[in-house]
């Protein structure tokens, strides 16, 4: 007795690769995109170092030159604006409410605020400055500008915090 036994061809089973697949592609093509497309955005969104309050005024009083003014009203942007510095530094700086107080208010709430007298002292004469802008002449104009900015610029100095109170 013969067996007849009968073969069958044998056939792996045939997928087509995952790369090959035109889906496929278009996903890692549209993931791709966004990946590109997320890190443009966060680089462009990044935050900035934040600058200190003392850095911000520095920067500010910097920009402030009495050496530009010539005349009477440009003397009193310049104490208008120094003073707005001013009273925007003690309000960041210590979170007074500052901006919006008159120059002799500043000073009585800065008394309240037991603030040094040394500086409080020289403070006032800087405040009382834009006062007498009106009465003095050129040149007294000219130097009392560039000593209260130079006592602005100290103020800050002296009320940055050390290192280790950062």
């Amino acid at each position: 007795m013969e067996q007849q036994t009968d073969f069958y061809e044998i056939y792996d089973y045939y997928s087509q690769p995952m790369l090959e697949k035109t889906s496929v592609r278009l996903a890692l093509v549209i993931l791709g995109l966004s990946l590109i497309s997320l890190m443009i955005f966060l680089y462009l969104k990044r935050k900035k170092r934040q600058i200190t309050v003392w850095e911000w005024a520095f920067k500010e009083l910097a920009l402030l030159n009495p050496q530009k003014c010539t005349a009477k009203p440009e003397y009193k942007k310049f104490y208008f604006q120094l003073t707005g510095i001013l009273k925007a530094y003690l309000n960041r700086r210590f979170g007074w409410h500052t901006e919006n107080k008159t120059d002799d208010e500043l000073l009585g709430y800065l008394q309240k605020q037991n603030f040094d007298s040394i500086m409080l002292s020289e403070l006032s004469k800087t405040l009382q400055g834009a006062s007498w802008v009106k009465f003095a002449n050129e040149d007294a104009l000219k130097n009392q500008a560039e000593t209260d900015l130079k006592t602005v610029k100290a103020l800050v100095e002296k009320t940055k915090p050390s290192e280790t109170e950062k």
